[in-house]
């Protein structure tokens, strides 16, 4: 498996889940022996807990009654912890000695019970069906992750074939996932599910670090600098242990969207490098900056730097995360690049197009460009980005935008269904109606690609 574990990059990514498997609250009456009753708080396929009356001493092996519908079981426990609770009784943890028949019940179990709150508000009978379909497919998925641990555990396969199944089986679940999203046409519902979704696969999906922290947002919004360095550098991150952290990430490194992701920088990069090549003065705002990748890659080629001698050359980076912005001056300054003026901004991109004040502070630029905005923009900002980038550009200069095509579907499903992370979904030509509708100054527009064909570049060039 390719990359390379850097201790420093697990711990500005985060913490992993801690579970080996999913954990949901079940109440139920609990039969422990003939004069030990108790009553069931949570259930996982791994093992329950429960409160009863009665002490329980560590390593003690007993069989209980459970009810779980259709039917009861007699499960054999194996008790781990025993604690004392405020109202004086006992809360009992223990490890679950199960047949696989018995296993896949709990999971069923488990996967009705998580979903039926959401089903308690559906009314529509085809819609219920629709649900309860998915939700096998969900314990399914459930089912075939359990046995690639079996498989991590043991060596029994290759890690190829293993990142091999998991794929299989990951993509197979959000195609699903997005064909009932297009049976129920309901945005509030389907958030419903993919959260209960998420809680579900979480043991699984939140080992990895990258889709953990994608999921958690820790900086306040998907796809923050690390992740997309990560991305960039294809590093699977999370430390090797038996479970399925490190597969979830190199799952998600070659995503199709990942694939873009790096396309989309290295066309960003050719781009610089032609535009600043053609001009002996320029100015450029980089909007939204992060870490800003395809910059430290231009300026790290000696020859381009070379030719910038003589040359007058400023790239305004603007961001509101300033921990981007300490992360892209730090790394720039490594970087031998003392023919081109860098400065660092720090602005809510919302406030810089709403008023005048940034853009007569700093005047005007020949490139506007942002790379990984446009996604997440409702039409009215896209729109006043647009016509305010067109006011604070010199002549025939440039407003560059990338944007993710909604038209190729299956490269977002895997960060939304477990990472929520949701794009504003437009097409080529919607985005250059909206374009077009943002300005009545005379332009002329082209549209680029990157490779995978996921992500287009709209310039749009004043006249």
């Amino acid at each position: 498996m390719g990359g390379v574990f850097m201790k420093e990059d697990s711990d500005v990514l985060g913490s992993i889940d801690r579970r080996s498997a999913p954990r949901i609250s079940y109440h139920s009456n609990i039969n422990v022996c003939k004069d030990v009753h108790g009553n069931l708080l949570n259930i996982s396929p791994n093992g329950l807990a429960f409160v009863t009356k009665n002490r329980l001493t560590k390593g003690l092996k007993i069989t209980v009654e459970i009810s779980l519908p259709p039917r009861k079981l007699n499960l054999d426990l194996e008790i781990k912890w025993c604690k004392e609770s405020i109202d004086e009784n006992f809360i009992c943890g223990a490890v679950l000695v199960a047949s696989e028949a018995e296993i896949n019940l709990i999971r069923k179990v488990m996967v009705i019970t998580e979903f039926r709150s959401v089903l308690r508000k559906v009314k529509n009978k085809d819609h219920r069906k629709y649900i309860c379909r998915f939700a096998k497919h969900i314990k399914f998925y459930i089912s075939g992750l359990f046995d690639l641990i079996t498989n991590v555990e043991s060596k029994n396969i290759s890690e190829k074939d293993i990142l091999g199944r998991l794929a299989e089986l990951t993509n197979s679940i959000v195609v699903e996932g997005d064909h009932l999203s297009n049976q129920l046409s309901d945005r509030l519902l389907m958030s419903a599910i993919k959260k209960e979704f998420r809680i579900l696969v979480s043991p699984w999906a939140y080992k990895s670090l990258i889709v953990k922290r994608s999921y958690d947002k820790p900086r306040g919004y998907p796809g923050d600098y690390r992740v997309m360095e990560a991305i960039y550098n294809k590093n699977i991150i999370s430390p090797k242990a038996d479970n399925l952290g490190r597969y979830f990430d190199e799952y998600f490194l070659n995503n199709p969207y990942a694939e873009a992701v790096r396309n989309r920088k290295d066309v960003l990069r050719e781009y610089l490098r032609t535009f600043i090549s053609s001009r002996t003065n320029v100015r450029i705002l980089n909007i939204a900056c992060g870490s800003c990748r395809e910059v430290r890659e231009l300026l790290s080629d000696i020859n381009m730097v070379t030719s910038l001698v003589g040359k007058k050359v400023l790239i305004s980076c603007l961001d509101w995360d300033d921990e981007a912005l300490e992360f892209s001056k730090a790394e720039l300054c490594k970087i031998n690049a003392s023919s081109v003026e860098l400065e660092f901004v720090k602005e809510d991109i919302f406030q810089i197009f709403k008023n005048r004040d940034f853009f007569q502070k700093h005047g005007k630029y020949d490139l506007i460009y942002s790379i990984g905005l446009a996604d997440y923009l409702p039409d009215r900002v896209i729109k006043k980005i647009v016509e305010s980038s067109f006011n604070n550009l010199n002549v025939k200069g440039t407003l560059l935008l990338a944007h993710k095509d909604k038209e190729i579907r299956f490269s977002r499903l895997p960060p939304e269904w477990f990472c929520d992370w949701e794009f504003i979904l437009r097409n080529q030509e919607e985005f250059i109606k909206l374009v077009a509708s943002a300005t009545r100054e005379a332009f002329d527009l082209s549209i680029q690609r990157d490779a995978t064909g996921d992500v287009f570049f709209t310039e749009i060039m004043r006249c």
